[in-house]
């Protein structure tokens, strides 16, 4: 199977208000999910880089990259702003 690319997914806007704390708390839990799935790995594992593709420690630190962006757009949702803060598609 392969899978679609970020840049490609679209994405649905429509999830009823109801699941908002859920989603939440399924962010909340991420750090501690992560480090449950890595925390028995070693260096070695964790820098792998299967066929060239990003190794685990890169898919994490990316994670923590993008949470500046994620804190804008959620200030944006308070503000009503209209549009929200844009990504950086360059990944600098």
């Amino acid at each position: 199977m392969e899978r679609t690319k970020w840049v490609d997914r679209k994405f649905s806007f429509d999830i009823p208000e109801g699941w908002l704390l859920n989603i939440l708390t399924r962010l909340e839990g991420t750090i501690v999910r992560l480090k449950s799935l890595t925390t028995t790995l070693s260096d070695a594992q964790l820098s792998e880089k299967p066929n060239g593709e990003w190794s685990i420690k890169e898919h994490i630190g990316h994670l923590l990259d993008l949470e500046e962006i994620h804190l804008g757009r959620i200030y944006d949702f308070i503000d009503r702003k209209a549009i929200l803060s844009a990504a950086d598609m360059s990944n600098q």
